[in-house]
């Protein structure tokens, strides 16, 4: 199950050390490995891709809770 976070990057990547939101790249890629790159050494979530696969969960989600099937 993935858990929404919320986190600061450090200093030397945001010297504004802006509160974000977001999830564990770890996590992620245990279940979404295609959804997780690196980068200089760091993991980042490709968030673009990610919202597709919340949008069919959320999707099926509904179909569950309302009994709506297809045709």
């Amino acid at each position: 199950m993935l858990k929404p976070v919320q986190f600061r990057y450090n200093e030397n990547f945001d010297p504004d050390c802006v509160l974000r939101g977001g999830f564990v790249a770890q996590e992620i890629r245990e279940i979404f490995p295609e959804l997780v790159q690196e980068i200089d050494g760091f993991l980042r979530v490709k968030t673009t891709e990610l919202s597709g696969y919340v949008t069919r969960a959320l999707d099926e989600h509904k179909k569950q809770k309302y009994g709506i099937r297809k045709r």
